[in-house]
């Protein structure tokens, strides 16, 4: 866990496991890459969150299984990738798809999206992938 108090303001980022992150700040809570339901290791239910903005990296369910029953739950916008965000928005959440580099604004500041090297899939009901989109490593501006 970190804090910093640097101007004026507390930011509280928490490991829960795996890839998921929680910041807290004065104002908001975001969630990243939420994989706490079926994850032996993780450190808190997904219940026990309450995020107003959820970031993705990729599409692979061990970085996403519980962004859709959050955002459900909290009313949180997801923030990702394109090709991500708008295949998760046919659950009727509210999505924010941004392309790699350029800086999107939201309340609490800022999110950029940067080239990864890794995959970004998951697998339908009869085996066969479904690409989501180029994966990414994230920056938070807040």
């Amino acid at each position: 866990m970190l804090n910093s108090e640097n101007f004026g303001y507390v930011m509280k980022a928490t490991f829960l496991g795996h890839a998921t992150v929680y910041l807290e700040t004065n104002e908001t809570k975001i969630l990243i890459d939420p994989f706490l339901t079926g994850n032996p290791k993780a450190a808190a239910k997904a219940s026990d969150l309450n995020p107003e903005f959820i970031v993705l990296t990729h599409g692979h369910s061990d970085h996403t299984v519980d962004a859709v029953p959050i955002a459900k739950r909290t009313g949180a916008t997801i923030i990702a990738t394109i090709e991500l965000a708008r295949w998760l928005a046919r659950d009727g959440v509210t999505t924010s798809p941004q392309g790699h580099g350029g800086w999107c604004k939201y309340p609490f500041g800022a999110v950029k999206f940067k080239p990864a090297f890794h995959s970004s899939s998951v697998t339908d009901d009869n085996g066969r992938p479904i690409y989501l989109g180029e994966p990414a490593g994230v920056i938070i501006q807040v």
